[in-house]
């Protein structure tokens, strides 16, 4: 397994904003991809599987016909009762959440505390 597998993008993605509603704090999902480490390209695939697949919500898709641009629009994000289950149940998020380790914990302790200055 890599830091850049889907899997682990996934993992990181919900477990950050999952942590910020928690904490009663609207996640940005700016901070979400720089948590992530992916490119933009990336991100927009993970968000909109994220989407398709019912784990997150309250984030859109925006087309641009014309440059064939897409931007990632966040009104409230969120995420839903089936993505928290598959956060905690998903056999293959507990595999990412073993090979991320502690590490990981500490390093969404401090992008949750900069996302709580950030919006307060």
């Amino acid at each position: 397994m890599a830091y850049d597998d889907f899997d682990v993008i996934v993992y990181k993605t919900l477990s950050y904003i999952y942590a910020c509603l928690k904490q009663g704090v609207y996640p940005n999902m700016d901070k979400a991809q720089e948590l992530t480490r992916c490119n933009d390209v990336y991100w927009l695939q993970v968000i909109c599987s994220l989407l398709k697949d019912g784990l997150i919500q309250g984030v859109s898709i925006s087309a641009y016909k014309a440059s064939a641009v897409q931007q990632i629009i966040a009104t409230s994000p969120g995420i839903t009762q089936a993505g928290a289950r598959y956060l905690k149940e998903n056999s293959k998020m507990a595999e990412v959440c073993e090979f991320l380790g502690k590490a990981f914990e500490h390093r969404l302790g401090r992008e949750f505390l900069s996302a709580i200055f950030c919006h307060q």
